[in-house]
């Protein structure tokens, strides 16, 4: 099972290069309707579907998955409690669980809008690594792993900056203000912004890519 960004990659990668069979979870329709185009289209969908969702309230009966893969959610979710004790309901025992999300490290004052996830301070709910483990524990995992991909995410989003910049067309001469159409479409017009501003609070020592893996008891 996944929660899912946007068009169901994620969910594509673990059915095709990983043979699972995976329901991925998102709660905008128009993302779950295009994920099923595209799974369709690779030919995929007999091992990667897709449904429409509330992640603190899941439409799935109890011990459902064995696996659970949660992947840039919950910077976008208040109550995290209450996700991570419904993932853990729909999880069998010793179920794994993998969290990847943008994590609070320094003054949440400081940090820089707008950012793929929300375009201003209140549509977002960035949470410390701390806060994360506490509620974790709280809803039946052990954290088995923790990492932080500082170092991977900054040279990933200076790589997405200059292939920005090296893209001209007709239309755009100077090549570094329009993103490629699949990021516009998910991020809106400023894409190029958000990155930027996400790799300038990476950058700064105030947000961190944070992996945790648990196993609930």
């Amino acid at each position: 099972m996944t929660w899912e960004a946007a068009w169901g990659g994620p969910a594509r990668h673990l059915a095709q290069h990983a043979g699972a069979d995976v329901t991925g979870v998102d709660l905008t329709e128009e993302y779950v309707d295009v994920a099923h185009r595209l799974t369709d289209r690779v030919g995929l969908a007999d091992r990667a579907r897709f449904q429409q969702g509330d992640v603190t309230a899941l439409p799935f009966p109890r011990a459902s998955f064995d696996r659970a893969w949660m992947l840039h959610v919950g910077m976008n979710i208040e109550d995290k409690g209450r996700l991570f004790t419904e993932i853990s309901r729909v999880l069998t025992d010793n179920g794994l669980f993998i969290v990847y999300d943008v994590m609070l490290l320094g003054d949440p004052t400081l940090v820089r809008y707008p950012l793929p996830w929300a375009s201003e301070p209140e549509l977002s709910f960035l949470a410390r690594p701390q806060e994360y483990r506490s509620l974790l524990r709280k809803a039946g995992f052990d954290i088995v792993a923790e990492h932080d991909h500082r170092s991977r995410a900054i040279q990933s989003l200076r790589d997405a900056g200059d292939a920005h910049r090296r893209i001209s067309t007709p239309h755009n001469p100077a090549g570094g203000n329009t993103p490629p159409a699949p990021i516009s479409v998910a991020m809106g017009i400023d894409a190029s912004t958000k990155i930027a501003k996400l790799l300038q609070n990476i950058e700064e020592g105030l947000l961190a890519p944070t992996e945790l893996i648990c196993r609930l008891r």
